[in-house]
């Protein structure tokens, strides 16, 4: 008896052809999404458990990348238009200007001024001390000289 015969033929194996390293068995680059998407659907029912989260990790990094990928076209884009018209992406849109230092509380409210400076600077009294304050100490002022009464404000 010839074992020949049923020895499959080369680059396949028992579940059928066998792709070699880094290539791929099938070139999905023509199916329509739709077609693609029933595809995999119909892929993941045949994974196990411990397949599954492998899946997941590679679908959250493809959506990441394509993401940011819309996010440079779109700057590109805004950047481009700028630059023919004479603007930057700040004279066009105004309202994104980035805050310049710490963004503020949710819910916090302008604090009541509680200190004002001999050219009229003022200060509630909260977060760091002002340059103009730190200066009139160092003269040997009172902090207290500033302070406004609860009348003032």
């Amino acid at each position: 008896m010839d074992t020949d015969k049923h020895t499959p033929p080369p680059g396949t194996g028992a579940e059928g052809p066998v792709s070699p390293p880094g290539q791929v068995l099938l070139d999905l680059t023509h199916l329509p999404e739709e077609a693609l998407l029933r595809l995999i659907c119909a892929g993941l029912t045949r994974l196990s458990p411990a397949g599954l989260p492998q899946v997941d990790a590679q679908v959250r990094s493809q959506q990441l990348a394509r993401e940011r990928e819309e996010v440079l076209r779109a700057r590109e884009t805004l950047a481009e238009v700028a630059r023919r018209t004479g603007q930057t992406v700040t004279d066009l849109f105004p309202d994104l200007e980035p805050t310049k230092g710490r963004r503020k509380r949710a819910g916090a409210g302008n604090a009541a001024v509680k200190y004002r400076g001999p050219k009229g600077q003022t200060w509630s009294g909260r977060g760091r001390t002002p340059k103009w304050l730190e200066w009139e100490e160092a003269q040997g002022r009172n902090r207290q000289e500033f302070a406004l009464g609860k009348d003032e404000g």
